[in-house]
Formats: structure tokens, sequence, C-alpha cells
């Protein structure tokens, strides 16, 4: 019996052994499998931001606009004609004067030739009609005719000569980039048909709408260099990651377009050479647009949307830290409220970056980035 109880408490011992071994196995092996995976990333919130500068509300404002040569022009002949000369293709470069196209001289050689001969006779009638005149045979009137018929004639003359010299030809205007050619040699062409689409690329434009809710409370009366200066337009384009160019505002309409409600702009920019940067092409137009419709010296305007209250009724914005990306809850003192925007009396100044969209989306120490519409 007591060999009996010495075998049971063997076994035992064993088993309890075993159950700790292989969990000390099970647990080892747990730890050389893979590492479980770190937590995801806080989520980083775009917004639109506005930028306090100098006592004013500043927003970055970014518009979609197209990419088209500073200077353009469709050439065409003045008369119709057959062409015999077409030396230039797509995409060439050419100079200024250079020849771009030609028509058949000989229709123009053959108006030259009865025009010249028309000339030669009414100078001979006129001479005729002066020598009677001088001796008292012809009259005034006779006379007159004659010089009249003698300065028509002239004036066709000269007109033919201009049309065989001039407009059998077509020359660049100033140096460009033949954009397209629309017609093939040898074809008859018409009169006022575009030949060619000849462009200058030295300098870029953008062309974009602004709408009317974006230049509510905002002055537009400055004058190009002043207004430069205070819009600081770029461009950019997607298909270029990382560049902006600098631009300058060269067109602004004061009257909206009264279907769509926008005003059109245009800014310019020179073309930088070192990437390809083609009319067509889409672009963005960034202005940084400050609001001058409070009517406070050194009062800051900032959108209704942008300030919230807290569970004490105390009105706050949402600041963004530049260098971080970073939100955090300030509380500010809001003066007099407006259809679209409110005057922050206390609590903001130049240089504050604040949130003024997706603000309940928001919390403290929240990542943001600057929304790229």
């Amino acid at each position: 019996m007591q060999v009996f109880r010495e075998m049971r408490n063997s076994v035992s011992i064993a088993t309890t052994f075993s159950v700790a071994a292989v969990t000390a196995l099970f647990i080892v092996g747990l730890g050389c499998g893979e590492e479980p995976p770190p937590p995801a990333p806080d989520p980083v919130q775009p917004i639109k931001i506005l930028e306090i500068s100098g006592g004013a509300s500043v927003e970055t404002l970014e518009f979609p606009g197209e990419i088209r040569a500073a200077q353009q022009a469709e050439l065409s002949f003045e008369s119709a004609g057959k062409l015999i000369e077409l030396p230039v293709l797509d995409g060439q470069d050419v100079a200024l004067g250079e020849v771009l196209a030609r028509l058949d001289p000989r229709d123009f050689e053959n108006v030259r030739d009865a025009e010249n001969a028309k000339l030669a006779s009414a100078k001979a009638d006129l001479s005729r009609v002066k020598a009677l005149f001088d001796a008292d045979v012809s009259s005034q009137q006779q006379l007159d005719t004659a010089q009249s018929r003698y300065d028509v004639a002239r004036a066709n003359a000269s007109r033919a000569l201009k049309n065989l010299e001039d407009n059998a030809v077509i020359t660049a205007p100033f140096a460009g980039t033949i954009a397209k050619v629309l017609v093939e040699n040898f074809q008859n062409v018409h009169a006022k048909q575009t030949i060619v689409l000849l462009q200058d690329t030295s300098t870029l434009e953008v062309a974009f709408a602004i709408p009317e809710s974006a230049l509510a409370g905002r002055r537009t009366d400055r004058d190009r260099q002043a207004r430069d200066a205070l819009l600081q337009p770029t461009v950019s384009l997607s298909t270029i990651a990382g560049r902006i160019f600098p631009a300058s505002v060269k067109e602004f309409s004061p009257t909206a377009d009264p279907t769509s409600r926008t005003y059109q702009a245009v800014v310019s920019f020179e073309n930088p050479g070192d990437v390809t940067i083609l009319p067509g092409m889409t672009a963005s137009v960034r202005l940084k647009v400050p609001d001058d419709s409070s009517g406070e010296k050194g009062a800051i305007q900032i959108p209704v949307t942008a300030a919230l209250a807290d569970e004490q009724g105390q009105a706050y914005v949402w600041k963004v830290d530049p260098s971080s990306m970073q939100v955090r809850r300030s509380k500010v003192v809001l003066g007099a409220l407006s259809r679209a925007s409110v005057t922050v009396t206390s609590g903001l100044a130049g240089g504050d970056w604040i949130a003024v969209s997706g603000v309940h989306q928001l919390r403290e120490g929240m990542r943001v980035r600057r929304y790229e519409s």
C-alpha cells in the first residue's frame, strides 16, 4: 500500500512538471513569433486654415485653373489662295520673322499686273487731259475726273503690290512655338482661315474664376503691384509635386459673370524651363486674401464657423501650431457679428493659424494638414 502511494505521488509530480513545461514552451513559442503590430497612428485631419496677419485675418484660398500661353496668335491669310509652302510642324520653335506659310504668288502677280496696266492707262489719260486743259480745250471738270481715276488706279496698284509682298506669306510676329498646324500643304485655303497657331510659352498664364462669396468684405481696388504684395499669388501643378511658382495678377474682372456669379481673373508666371509646363494643363492658384470688412482699426474678422462655445458658454477657436500641425483649444472674446463673419476682440494676434473647417471633428492635440481643394 505504501508503494502504491509513492507511485501515485510520482505520477502526480511528473504530470505537474509536464504541464508546467508545456506551458513554458507555449509561452516561449509566442515570444518567438511575430510581434503584434504597433498601434495605428492618429489620423491626420484635413482642414482649411486661416492665417492671422498684421491684425487682420488672412485666408489662403485656392482656385482651379488652366495653363495658357501669355501670347498666342491664330495666323491666317487676308486673301484666298493655294498653299505652296508650309515649312513648320507642331511643336517647332520659330524665330521672329520666320516664314511659316506661303501662297502661290501667280494669282497675286496677275492682279498686280492688271492694276499696273490700269494705272498706266489712267496716267496717260491724265497727261492727255492736262495738256488739253493747258491749251484751254478741256474743262476743269474733265481734268478733275481724270485726276480722280488716276488716284484710284494708283491706290489699287499699291494694294495689289502689298498683297503680293505681304499677304501671300505668313511670317512669325514673335518668337515662339507652333502649337498646331491646321491645314495641309498644297491645299486651297480661304481668306481669314487659320493656318497655324503660334504661342509664346516663355511666360505662362492661369485663368481662373473667383466666387463672389470669396470676395465679400474684401477690397480689390488696389493697383497691380499693391495687389501682388497683398495677395501673394502662387501657382502649383499636381503633376509637379513640391514646386510652387510665384505669380502676379495680370487681369481681374470687376464684373461678375451673370450666370456663374464668379469673377474672372488671370495670373502670370515665368516658365521655369527645367520642367515641362504646357498650355492646357490644369493648375491651382493660391491667394492670401485679407478680410477688410471690419470697421475697427486692428479688429480681426474670422468666419462664424470657426468660433465655438464650450460647456460654460465660453467662446474658443482651434489654433494650429505651424511647426507640429497640432491643434489646441484657445479662448477668444467675440465682438460684432455679421452675416458670415464675427469680430474677435481678444485672444488672437498676427501670425496665429486657426482652423476654419471641420472644427467639430477636432480634439486637443490632434494633428491636421492643410486641406487641398
